[in-house]
This record gives C-alpha cells, sequence and structure tokens, in this order.
C-alpha cells in the first residue's frame, strides 16, 4: 500500500551506494542499495523487490535475480546459499512460490562432489518438475498452501495456479509464465508423497508391523474410535458377557452420488493411479476383472408405458460415460473406509 518512501535516495548503511530497493515480505521493508539488498535476501530469494524508478516516480517489482545494477544475480545451489567456487551458467527456471510466479535464474554446483540437479532443488525446499532436466520447481510452501487449500476450500489446480499468475502480476498476468501442466503432474507426486509420510511407510515398515490386522500397504486414514482387534479393545474381549458385546460392534453404511460421473475418454491409459488400489478404490484392473466376472443382470420386460420411458431416459442419461455414480462405505464417525465406481446407472 505504501507507494512511496522518504528513505529512497539518501545513503545506504553500506555507505557507497543510494537506498533504491526495498523488500514487499519483509517487516518494516527498510530499503537497501542493489548489492546490500540482495546480500540480505540470499536466505530468503522468493521475495519480490521493489526497485525505484526515479524517472516514472513509482517501485518496479523485480525477482532478485534482476535486481543487480547491471549484471544478473543467480539463486546459487549445493553450498546452503553461498556461491559455488565451480558453479554452471546460470539457468533459466520458472520458480513456482507462495507470493507468485518467479523466472528465475538458478547456478547448480558444479564441485565434484555435487548432487543430482534435482537433488539440489529439492535440498532448497524446491520440488522439480522433472528428474532429467530440470526447468521448473515448485517450493514446498506453495505445495502445502494448495494441499491445505483444495482439502479446505475445494480449490482447483487450475485456479489456485491462475491465482499465483495474478500475485505475479494483477494486469498483464498473460505476460507470467503458465507451469499449470507441470503443477499437476507434482501436485499428484506430493499428495501420494503426503499420505506416505502420514500412514508412517517411511519409518521402520510403516503401520503394518504395529497393526497387522489392518489391509497391507494401505495409506488410507482408518477411523481411531472404531473397535479394532489389536488396537483399541481389551484382548478379552471376546469372553465378554453377549450383553456387552455391543460395544466392540462397528456400524457402518453405504452412500451413494449420483453426480459424480466421469466420460470416457480416447487417451486415457496414460492416466494412471499412483496410489494403485492402497487407499479407497480398488485396482483398476482387478476391478475390471471383477466386473467382467459378475452376470449381467436380466431386466423383465416392462408392461407399463410409464416405465419404459424410465429406462429409456435412464439409458440415455449414462450414455458413454465410463463412472456413472460412486458408492462409499463408511463408519458411523464420518470415516470412509472404502469406495466404488459405479458403472451401470446405478449398479
Amino acid at each position: 500500500m505504501k507507494e512511496a518512501d522518504s528513505r529512497i535516495g539518501t545513503p545506504c548503511c553500506c555507505g557507497s551506494a543510494p537506498r533504491e530497493v526495498r523488500c514487499e515480505s519483509c517487516e518494516h521493508s527498510v530499503p537497501f542499495c542493489w548489492s546490500c539488498w540482495v546480500e540480505a535476501h540470499r536466505h530468503t530469494t522468493s521475495h519480490w523487490a521493489q526497485v525505484w524508478d526515479s524517472e516514472r516516480g513509482f517501485f518496479v517489482r523485480h525477482d532478485i535475480s534482476t535486481v543487480l545494477n547491471n549484471k544478473t544475480f543467480a539463486i546459487p545451489l549445493g553450498h546452503e546459499g553461498s556461491d559455488c567456487p565451480n558453479s554452471s551458467n546460470p539457468l533459466l527456471m520458472t520458480l513456482v512460490r507462495v507470493n507468485g510466479v518467479h523466472a528465475t535464474r538458478v547456478a547448480f554446483c558444479g564441485c565434484a562432489s555435487r548432487v543430482s540437479k534435482w537433488r539440489q532443488l529439492f535440498d532448497a525446499n524446491l520440488f522439480p518438475a522433472t528428474c532429467t532436466d530440470p526447468q521448473s520447481a515448485f517450493s514446498f510452501d506453495v505445495l502445502n498452501d494448495w494441499h491445505i487449500s483444495t482439502l479446505q476450500g475445494k480449490t482447483s489446480a487450475y485456479d489456485f495456479v491462475r491465482k499465483l499468475r495474478r500475485l505475479s502480476d494483477n494486469v498483464f498476468t498473460g505476460n507470467v509464465p503458465d507451469p499449470i501442466k507441470q503443477f499437476m503432474f507434482v501436485a499428484r507426486i506430493w499428495t501420494l508423497l503426503k499420505a506416505e509420510k502420514r500412514s508412517g511407510k517411511a519409518y521402520l515398515g510403516g503401520m503394518n508391523i504395529l497393526n497387522p490386522s489392518r489391509p497391507k500397504d494401505t495409506v488410507q486414514v482408518l477411523c481411531p474410535i472404531c473397535p479394532e482387534a489389536g488396537v483399541n479393545v481389551p484382548p478379552q474381549w471376546l469372553q465378554k458377557p453377549p450383553a456387552l458385546r455391543h460395544l466392540y460392534s462397528q456400524h457402518f453404511c453405504l452412500d451413494g452420488n449420483m453426480k459424480l460421473i466421469n466420460y470416457g475418454k480416447k487417451n486415457y491409459s496414460h492416466d494412471v493411479s499412483l496410489f494403485a488400489g492402497r487407499v479407497y478404490m480398488a485396482e483398476e484392473s482387478s476391478f475390471k476383472h471383477y466386473l467382467a466376472t459378475v452376470p449381467q443382470i436380466q431386466k423383465d420386460k416392462a408392461i407399463c408405458n410409464h416405465l419404459k420411458v424410465v429406462n429409456s431416459a435412464n439409458r440415455a442419461k449414462f450414455k458413454n460415460m465410463s463412472v456413472t455414480g460412486v458408492v462409499t462405505c463408511q463408519c458411523d464417525h464420518g470415516f470412509i473406509w472404502s469406495s466404488v465406481d459405479l458403472v451401470r446407472g446405478e449398479k
């Protein structure tokens, strides 16, 4: 909101240049000279710089790689923010952070003991869009922000990326790089990693060691309240009187949603599930094999014209659909235990 600063033009603390650059994110927004601002933000490279334009009389937003006058700055990797003596030539990358989309330069470590490029980005809390030759990356903060936004506010990935682009430039948004394709890919992997971490799969074999009765390799969140043998019920629960055994019973209900539909796609083979039956849905190939063994439901011929019209309407409604609805099984505490797609109307 502050469009001017009375400290602009005064001598910088280094005494070698005037104050011309301030930060949007730092508290107090103390102006610095070009070199001092970059040095002060060596470990906070995501902050936008506001550079004073003396000819036009207002601040202009810059990325950290374009702040230095007459030369460029590249974010150094591999040495915890310090410059690498054998760094590679600066590479222009698209870094997506919580405050927008940055077109910035990155210098990878070139030492003999260096790790791969994707690992250098990962060590800097940046998730690369590819492991071979990364050209774009997403900060862990922006992925966490999207994960909470989509769970709580049902924000789509498309709207979330558009918001980030508008945070970069709310006027000429079309000039901001659009990383939606890379974001869709990274977001799916991030969701998988969050589920793996939450379920404890990376720690000493996961939760199957502590709870051997649960499905193997599952990463779903199971109800902590429902009675479960070996988890939260006494070992002698079978010896309880019949009048008290209801205390250790589980109650489930089925609920369906006929609006969760999906039309068949021609090029759908490359869209592979990363969970592969380890959460709520069954593994796709096993599910299709089961459907092939289920006999077709025989329908009696309708003798009423009204019923014939209803049957015709249902066939037209679900035409060209691969999924005609979803049914879930959940306990009385609101935790979903399993789900299944409907493929023939409400069957």
